[in-house]
This record gives C-alpha cells, sequence and structure tokens, in this order.
C-alpha cells in the first residue's frame, strides 16, 4: 500500500504521502489480528478463520481457496491515491556457459515454456503462466478463484507495477544462495569449482590463522551485497510480510462487511 500513496518504496519514505499511508496503516492496525506479525502462510489463517480478510502471496493462500471455495473471494491489490502498486516477483531462466549438453539444456527451457508445462505448474504450485495458455476447466479452486483478480489487478487502468523491489530482492536471494550453497558446489564439481568451493578445498589444509582470514573473505561479498541493496531492503521486507483483519467468531459479519469496514481511502475494484 505505501507505493500506492508514495509511488516508491525507498526515498519517497520521507514524503508527505508515505505519512499519510502510514497514518491510514495506524488505523488500520485496530482491525488487525494482534498475532498477525508472528503469521507466516496466510492460508491456515483463513482456513481457521483466525482472520477473514487477508493480503498474502496467491500460492501462500492456495489451500483456503481449495478448502473452503464456496466461503473464499479474491480481490485485487488496493489502490491508494497515486495507483494500484503492486510487487512483481521476476523470475529468470538462464543455462551455464560451461553446461556440458547445450542442446539439452535449450532443450529444457522450451519444454518449461510450453503451455502445457505452464498449465501443469499452475496445478501444482498456483504460480501462474508467463506465457498464453489456454487453462482446462478441471483446474483447481485456487487458480479459478485468484485467476480473475490478477487479470483485473495487472489490467486495471490505475497498475503501478513495482519492477525495482522484486529485482532487488530475487539478486540477493539468489546471490546468497548461490554463494553459501558450498557443500554441494564442493562434492559436485571436480574441475571449474565455484569460488567457495575452491577457496574451501583450499583452506582445508591451511594453518589456523589462514582458515579465520579465509572465512572472512568468504563473508565479504554477501556483506558487500547487501550493503549495495540496503535502501531496497524495506521493500524486499514487505515482500514477505503477512497481515490480516479479524472479528470476534460472535460477530454475524461477513468477510465481504468486513472489507466494507475498512478506510474509504482504499479501493478494491
Amino acid at each position: 500500500m505505501l507505493p500506492s500513496y508514495a509511488v516508491g518504496t525507498v526515498k519517497p519514505l520521507t514524503s508527505a504521502e508515505a505519512e499519510a499511508a502510514w497514518t491510514m496503516f495506524r488505523d488500520l492496525w485496530v482491525h488487525a489480528n494482534p498475532t498477525s506479525t508472528s503469521y507466516n502462510f496466510m492460508q491456515n489463517q483463513l482456513v481457521s478463520e483466525a482472520v477473514w480478510v487477508a493480503f498474502d502471496l496467491v500460492a501462500r493462500i492456495a489451500d483456503a481457496f481449495n478448502q473452503k471455495p464456496d466461503d473464499s473471494e479474491a480481490f485485487p491489490a488496493p489502490a491508494g491515491p497515486k495507483g494500484r502498486a503492486y510487487t512483481q516477483v521476476i523470475a529468470g531462466v538462464a543455462i551455464l556457459s560451461t553446461a556440458p549438453d547445450m542442446e539439452a539444456a535449450k532443450a529444457l527451457v522450451a519444454y518449461m515454456m510450453q503451455p502445457e508445462t505452464q498449465a501443469a505448474t499452475l496445478r501444482a504450485t498456483n504460480f501462474f503462466p508467463v506465457v498464453d495458455v489456454v487453462l482446462p476447466d478441471d483446474m483447481p479452486a485456487s487458480p479459478k478463484t485468484s485467476g480473475p483478480a490478477i487479470a483485473a489487478m495487472s489490467g486495471a487502468p490505475d497498475t503501478l507495477p513495482l519492477v525495482a523491489p522484486g529485482i532487488a530482492a530475487s539478486a540477493v536471494f539468489d546471490f546468497v544462495i548461490s554463494w553459501s550453497e558450498v557443500f554441494a558446489a564442493a562434492v559436485l564439481t571436480i574441475e571449474n569449482r565455484t569460488l567457495t568451493a575452491f577457496l574451501m578445498q583450499s583452506l582445508d589444509y591451511s594453518p589456523l590463522h589462514l582458515k579465520f582470514a579465509g572465512v572472512a573473505a568468504m563473508a565479504l561479498p554477501a556483506l558487500i551485497i547487501i550493503f549495495a541493496v540496503r535502501k531496497y531492503l524495506p521493500a524486499i521486507r514487505s515482500i514477505s510480510n503477512r497481515h490480516g483483519v479479524s472479528w470476534p467468531k460472535s460477530s454475524s459479519r461477513a468477510p465481504r462487511k468486513a472489507l466494507a469496514a475498512l478506510p474509504r481511502c482504499i479501493r478494491w475494484t
């Protein structure tokens, strides 16, 4: 919601528009479940009715749609004064230049991009296709419920997709995972070792003081990457934040009425 007010996640945080957004958050908090800061997948809270309205990634609320299809409804990301902001998750496909079988690698990528494979991926993971696909009628309830909301959100005239936070998040996660994967790299690579695997092998028989120096040197790249993207960290963190709105179970209000109780400055459709 913050970019829907300030059109950004970093520099605009000090603007008057951002202050208005934080004021809205403060007013909205009185409707939130007090334990929502410790939630993980919001589908669990939706199924148990700990919350009636939840904000989360589509794949993380799939079970709620599948288990209670008649009681669930998906809605686009709410819009603020400046537009309807949402984070785009960037997923890239690449082939190493040193791949032993380049043609087989290209064939695998082509297979993953086929409409049938994309539909199967949606069925299994709730990650929507990245190519044009005519979905079969026997899809689970989750993609059937969330699909129209995603289409409405991405095609809305006031849409405000945020690319920078997604790229920064993907870059940080990809680098840290690849850099930290020392054991598998050391076992699977005999020639053309990764840098971390090479350092670990070289330090194996080194004196203790060199081992400590090597460990410090191996930690430096990750620290440099984090330092370089530190201004994007609030936006990266917001990708994984989960929030829920809750009322006592004795309340007779339905989830649709719960939406109506939220601040009028939010546009839902």
